[in-house]
């Protein structure tokens, strides 16, 4: 220990160099702390980079669509993905390359609007419609009304006028009962979604989320629901075969064909 010097009253005299020496020491210490409490921020989720060419929207069904995405269509994958539509709403998973089928009650002249799931909000990715030039084809939707700039548009916004909101999911605050559609949604304000039989399919239909679909010829859900056929294949009893012409009604195919997911097919 270091024999200090007493000054008058018993006061310790300063060591020549302790006062540098203590800044040093206080210095080094406030790096150490500064080190000790530099930690990592928790990675933000991932946002899908989105490729609209990689998209197809065909109605199988008079009153159902379905959005398929191709390998590549959103990426990273591996999430829960929720499309909305004027008239329907479904929430399927993202495979792990990106690809996805989502069908829901609407038709081909709707705007799809595209959400990533997330454990407290929904992030919005993209909206999309029937190209111009017809087809299968899907383009995006340029800037969707947004009043309140919270980067969800209006159309699936609960809260349009609240910024605050931000994609975070709300309830309504009143309900008008409605007659139960097959749609996802509790129209007849109940607590229930898609009860009182809404989703009851006649044979030879199958109920795939929410729509009834015929699997034995809907190459989205041939054989099973979501069991999609390859690009350049289309659904025939059961299986996927080879696609015959392409088409967008009966009448652009040969006699005894019919036009089944914008493919000419055997009847």
């Amino acid at each position: 220990m270091t024999n200090k010097a007493i000054g008058a009253g018993g006061t310790p005299l300063p060591v020549r160099g302790e006062g540098a020496w203590s800044r040093t020491l206080v210095a080094l210490a406030a790096v150490a702390i500064a080190a000790s409490c530099n930690a990592t921020p928790l990675p933000m989720p991932p946002s899908a980079r989105v490729d609209t060419t990689r998209m197809s929207l065909v109605s199988t069904q008079s009153s159902t669509v379905t959005l398929r995405g191709a390998p590549g269509a959103l990426e990273p994958g591996d999430f829960d993905l929720r499309v909305t539509g004027p008239l329907g709403i479904t929430e399927r998973r993202v495979r792990p390359d990106g690809s996805f089928v989502a069908t829901l009650s609407g038709t081909l002249a709707d705007e799809l609007f595209l959400e990533r799931i997330e454990d407290d909000r929904d992030r919005f990715l993209v909206a999309v419609r029937r190209a111009a030039a017809g087809g299968e084809a899907v383009e995006p939707v340029p800037m969707p009304a947004d009043r309140d700039g919270d980067e969800s548009p209006d159309a699936i916004d609960c809260a349009p006028d609240d910024a605050s909101q931000g994609g975070r999911r709300c309830e309504p605050a009143t309900c008008s009962p409605l007659p139960e559609a097959c749609n996802g949604l509790d129209d007849d304000c109940d607590g229930l979604v898609d009860d009182d039989g809404a989703c009851t399919c006649a044979a030879p239909l199958e109920r795939c989320a929410d729509a009834c679909v015929d699997t034995g010829t809907d190459p989205d859900h041939c054989g099973g629901c979501d069991m999609p056929c390859a690009s350049g294949e289309t659904c025939d009893a059961r299986a996927c075969v080879p696609a015959g012409a392409t088409c967008s009604t009966d009448a652009d195919c040969a006699a005894g064909e019919a036009c089944v997911g914008g493919f000419c097919a055997a009847i």
